[in-house]
């Protein structure tokens, strides 16, 4: 054994002389000395043992916080009501959720051009990114789905009591929801479909005749019942919405304008082919309630985006742990610690020489 080595044993294996202040801890007696340590907090060291340190999780924080906070500003306001009183300023007080969008983007060319690590930032602009885009698309669709026929036909007037023989189509032409009077019956040998990709099913709203006998002939059937691929073009018998219940007297206004035009189409056909005029027809569908039916709508609306809020937080904090995991190293190792070249040469360096 070489002398240095020696040496270094015997430094090693000698006893120390320690010597301890009273005040801190220290006793004296038959059993030596002993230190009294105070209990120590952990959390740090488990945190140290995570790789978790403040400026980790202040990114993590920003990433967790500010996605939410952008599909919520985007999805409310082309959700509900402000979507539909002012549809084109809605879309401008919605781009101001690019703000972050744009900043975050920013800060990540800036941080990549000093040279620095822009992992986080990259991470945030494609978070907030996809937040943006999520709450514009998803908020889009459930207005035009749902919230849109909720607020169109609340916009309405309601009437109630109305009899077909006594009122023509343009009397109603603000109608929203409508309870027909007793002895209105929906006359579904009458119908009529246009097909346009979809079929286009329409029956005239008439009268009763009692006792299973036809009723009388109007001289303009402007009130109709609207219902899409419910029917066949070679049976054009109508079989849409309610058309089986008894109980049903109400209608609730179609409301998509693209779809109107179709309908219109089908009512000129019917014409054509059953010798009668509609004209000023007026598109319902045939339902058993009409308010509940107008309420079902908000219903799901509401539903729906409480569903996708929920659904995008959940999914971006996944995300965001994720991202902890991974960028917590300085390499892109995944929940390992990173192989640093060279540190299985400087490990066994002492074998050699």
């Amino acid at each position: 054994m070489q002398p240095w080595v020696q040496k270094a044993y015997d430094e090693s294996t000698q006893p120390l002389a320690l010597a301890m202040p009273v005040q801190y801890g220290a006793r004296y007696g038959d059993d030596g000395m002993e230190v009294k340590r105070r209990a120590q907090n952990k959390n740090h060291f488990k945190l140290d043992e995570w790789r978790i340190n403040g400026p980790l999780i202040m990114k993590a924080l920003v990433c967790i916080l500010v996605p939410p906070m952008i599909f919520f500003w985007t999805s409310v306001f082309l959700s509900f009501y402000p979507h539909f009183t002012m549809p084109r300023r809605t879309w401008l007080i919605v781009s101001l959720a690019l703000l972050p969008v744009l900043l975050a983007i920013w800060a990540s060319v800036k941080t990549w051009n000093m040279g620095l690590d822009a992992r986080w930032t990259i991470a945030s602009a494609i978070l907030f990114a996809a937040a943006f885009g999520a709450g514009t698309l998803l908020g889009d669709m459930n207005y035009l789905t749902n919230m849109h026929h909720f607020y169109f036909i609340q916009s309405l007037k309601s009437y109630s009591n109305i009899q077909p023989a006594e009122i023509s189509g343009a009397q109603l032409m603000d109608a929203g929801r409508v309870q027909f009077a007793e002895g209105t019956k929906l006359l579904i040998d009458m119908g009529m479909a246009f097909t346009m990709d979809n079929t286009f099913c329409v029956a005239p709203i008439g009268v009763d005749g009692g006792n299973g006998q036809e009723g009388p002939t109007l001289a303009s059937y402007d009130l109709w019942a609207v219902g899409k691929n419910c029917c066949r073009t070679s049976n054009p018998t109508f079989a849409c919405g309610d058309y089986q219940n008894l109980k049903a007297k109400s209608g609730l206004r179609q409301t998509n304008e693209g779809e109107r035009l179709y309908y219109a189409l089908a009512v000129q056909q019917a014409e054509a082919a059953y010798g009668i005029t509609a004209s000023h027809p007026v598109f319902f569908h045939w339902v058993e309630d009409a308010d509940s039916q107008m309420q079902s709508y908000f219903n799901n609306g509401f539903r729906a985006w409480v569903f996708m809020s929920f659904g995008h937080t959940t999914f971006n904090l996944l995300v965001v742990v994720l991202l902890i995991n991974i960028l917590k190293y300085p390499t892109r190792a995944l929940f390992r610690d990173p192989h640093i070249p060279g540190a299985f040469a400087l490990a066994h360096s002492g074998h050699h020489g």
